[in-house]
């Protein structure tokens, strides 16, 4: 036999099925000699550079065998489904391979004693731990284990373990894998030099840290709690710097956009048809021009509810709004209460917000009640004609005016203004009308 790598002749009348304990150390050619070792149960194969191990038919008569050493090898695989023909085996050193992934045909062996050290390993699959239930002892050290997420290393089968070697491998020592650190603060299992050998890898400021050390619960917690309060105040900026922007350029379609969702959240719009009109006319007009309030104040309000003919009730905002309301919740309010809504335009006060918004919600009675109540009164001729209020001359006659610059003519636009904002004839009254004309029609 050879023992330690000194070859030892066996002469004599024993024959090789009663030696217990074999080790062949760096020789070859004796693989094919375990067939007669019937009670063999030690086995040292180690430093022979094998490539591949034929456990069965080769080893399959080694029945008896409880530990077997293939170190230092060149294996990259290994058959562990054949395992099971060595029911007794007991230790297996695998250590110093070339093993990368571990097989999944593992089945329900009786290894106590594993060792997986110097290999290739990248992770722990559960199934295979699973499937050694009589593992006590583990040895994994100089891998290529990261630890970068519980799949890859069951914390769960691990803990049933006696003795876990884990020196030598890359760990990554970030807050995504501080479970890892838990872990082997808290964990019974015994892990050989934990504290000066167990190191980081990753990141660059934590390599060469002891794992235990370079990773805390509460430390992760308060990166955690950093990132949180990071993005919450990076999102508040952004929103306020976006509601800034929109509010400057969109001021009123979202203000009414808000009215109108404000609505719905109430149960839906007003009815404006069973609404009784307080107000003939709501006049909207620049109120922050000096020139154009004092015109509306002291002209058009004198002439419509003082001047010569019925009177009408104008709804003005300088007058009539409720204070502390919002400017929108005033001005839909003033629009729907009001029969008629004039429209007093400079070139200024025609392209703002505020006039495109009043202008939409009076719009939306034509489409709500089927009528229209808009009257435009031009102060200033627009700068570039409009195809909007040619159009509307023609299809609503009366609808559109112009403030003349002659004072002898002011009267004829006090006449047609009166025209314009005149309610409606009752449906009677129309009949009659149009049945006294018949006559006269005739006569014509």
């Amino acid at each position: 036999m050879v023992y330690d790598g000194r070859i030892v002749e066996h002469r004599g009348a024993h024959p090789a099925s009663t030696y217990d304990f074999v080790a062949i150390v760096g020789n070859k050619r004796f693989v094919n000699l375990f067939g007669n070792f019937t009670n063999l149960e030690y086995l040292d194969l180690s430093s022979n550079s094998l490539k591949s191990v034929l456990l069965d038919p080769v080893l399959s008569r080694l029945c008896k065998i409880k530990t077997l050493l293939l170190a230092s090898n060149s294996l990259s695989f290994f058959p562990w489904s054949k395992a099971l023909l060595l029911p007794n085996l007991g230790i297996l050193d695998l250590s110093d391979n070339n093993l990368v992934t571990l097989s999944p045909n593992v089945k329900n062996l009786a290894l106590y004693h594993l060792d997986l050290s110097h290999n290739q390993i990248t992770s722990l699959p559960n199934w295979f731990l699973q499937n050694l239930p009589n593992l006590t002892v583990l040895d994994v050290s100089f891998n290529k284990l990261t630890a970068s997420n519980a799949t890859d290393f069951p914390t769960s089968e691990l803990e049933r373990l006696d003795v876990l070697g884990l020196r030598g491998n890359p760990f990554g020592c970030t807050c995504g894998n501080g479970w890892f650190s838990a872990w082997l603060n808290d964990s019974s299992v015994i892990i050989p030099l934990l504290a000066v050998d167990v190191l980081c890898d990753t990141p660059d400021s934590h390599r060469g840290c002891a794992v235990v050390k370079a990773l805390y619960t509460k430390a992760c917690s308060l990166v955690t709690l950093g990132r949180g309060l990071s993005l919450f105040f990076a999102t508040t900026i952004l929103i306020m710097v976006f509601g800034a922007l929109a509010g400057n350029r969109w001021h009123w379609e979202l203000a009414y956009g808000l009215e109108v969702l404000r609505a719905r959240w109430r149960g839906g719009y007003w009815d404006v048809k069973a609404m009784a009109d307080d107000y003939d006319a709501y006049v909207d007009y620049d109120v922050n021009s000096v020139e154009v309030s004092e015109w509306v104040l002291h002209e058009l309000r004198i002439q419509l509810e003082e001047g010569t003919g019925r009177p009408l009730h104008l709804c003005l905002e300088e007058r009539d709004w409720v204070p502390g309301i919002s400017v929108v919740h005033n001005l839909s309010e003033s629009i729907l209460q009001s029969r008629k809504t004039i429209f007093v335009l400079t070139r200024d006060f025609a392209g703002s917000c505020r006039f495109q918004q009043a202008l939409g919600m009076a719009q939306q009675r034509l489409l709500d009640e089927g009528t229209d109540v808009i009257v435009f009164v031009l102060l200033e001729e627009p700068r570039i004609p409009s195809r909007y209020l040619q159009l509307r001359q023609r299809v609503v006659p009366g609808s559109v005016l112009h403030w003349p610059l002659n004072p002898q003519a002011q009267g004829l636009f006090w006449h047609d203004l009166h025209k314009a904002l005149a309610p409606p004839l009752p449906p009677r009254c129309r009949k009659d009308v149009i049945t006294s004309r018949q006559p006269l029609d005739g006569l014509l």
